[in-house]
């Protein structure tokens, strides 16, 4: 991974490759912790991740928000993330799904979940066939 001119640029990873980026998330006592998530442009979520990340970061419950997906339940709750040497912290109302985490890790073991649509619009995104990169619109 390379960062460039507030900007994460990560060659494509997996089995099969995929976007990729870094977020760091934040909890409500200030622990923080950096995890890779695949960029999924085809999701209406923003963030979803493995319910055990949820479980740790959650800033505030989203009490009951319970949708379902193609990836059975998803619980809803807030999380404090950012795009490290990119943006400041940033809130979202973010899903939790072990089924997706679980689909996603089958292409990589580091991947704990996917960010959607709604999170790369905050940004600009975009990716050639070697890498995927993610930034501050100008």
């Amino acid at each position: 991974m390379s960062r460039n001119l507030n900007r994460q640029l990560n060659d494509y990873k997996g089995m099969p490759e995929r976007a990729w980026l870094t977020l760091e998330f934040q909890n409500a006592s200030g622990s923080q912790e950096t995890f890779e998530l695949v960029a999924d442009t085809g999701s209406p979520y923003p963030i979803v991740v493995a319910t055990e990340v949820m479980d740790r970061f959650e800033f505030k419950e989203q009490v009951g928000l319970v949708l379902s997906s193609n990836f059975g339940t998803l619980r809803g709750g807030w999380l404090s993330v950012r795009l490290p040497q990119v943006s400041d912290w940033l809130f979202f109302m973010s899903f939790a799904s072990q089924q997706l985490a679980n689909s996603v890790r089958d292409s990589s073991t580091s991947f704990v979940g996917v960010v959607g649509l709604p999170f790369l619009q905050q940004f600009t995104y975009g990716g050639n066939q070697q890498q995927f990169w993610t930034g501050m619109p100008e």
